[in-house]
């Protein structure tokens, strides 16, 4: 696989998963399975010939970084709770500091990779979507989307904020997987809107 004259070798894939196959081999109890399609997608790469494919995901059940191997990608997982500090306390901490605990594992983890790519599954889970900012010009990034948090009508100080950093993460980034043009003109909008803003007179 090639961009330009650059091979890709080595790609991050940002995203939260799990699966039976993933808590057996972090030797946690049995959890929620969910992002299928993402294990799915997965299954894929597992053969060689492929670009290696690194995983990062959050996994609320550990309680330090773990990791392993299956075939051709890579898994690391951090944990999203903060040690000894109740679900109530470490959850308003994360949001009342911009979701810092989780950035600084994903950023320590890729750099360590060191990836010729960052794919992103999604901008509605901001818990680790909002940690893609940091590597903007830092590394090429890549963002899926299958639908915006922006077009739930929930109102709440949590949802709002998460609404925030998707624009954000919209504005301030470049190359989009979307399913229509629906999504390809919520895009372009708020593109626009970022770029009259930049040219307005003082």
């Amino acid at each position: 696989m090639e961009s330009g004259t650059n091979k890709i070798n080595k790609v991050v894939w940002l995203c939260h998963v799990n699966s039976k196959t993933i808590t057996e081999k972090l030797g946690v109890g049995p959890s929620l399975e969910f992002a299928p399609w993402i294990t799915s997608f997965a299954n894929i790469f597992h053969q060689k010939g492929f670009p290696e494919i690194h995983i990062i995901s959050p996994h609320k059940d550990i309680i330090r970084c773990k990791s392993f191997k299956e075939g051709n990608i890579s898994y690391y997982f951090f944990p999203y709770r903060i040690p000894i500090v109740p679900k109530r306390i470490f959850n308003l901490i994360h949001w009342k500091t911009n979701y810092w605990w989780n950035k600084r594992k994903i950023k320590n983890i890729v750099s360590k990779i060191n990836p010729n790519l960052i794919h992103l599954f999604g901008t509605e889970n901001i818990y680790f979507t909002s940690a893609i900012l940091q590597f903007k010009s830092l590394y090429p990034v890549f963002v899926t989307i299958q639908g915006f948090i922006n077009w739930i009508e929930r109102d709440s100080d949590l949802t709002n904020y998460n609404k925030k950093i998707e624009i954000d993460i919209i504005k301030n980034l470049k190359h989009f997987g979307i399913r229509d043009d629906v999504m390809k003109s919520f895009i372009k909008d708020r593109k626009s809107t970022r770029l009259n803003s930049s040219h307005e007179s003082p």
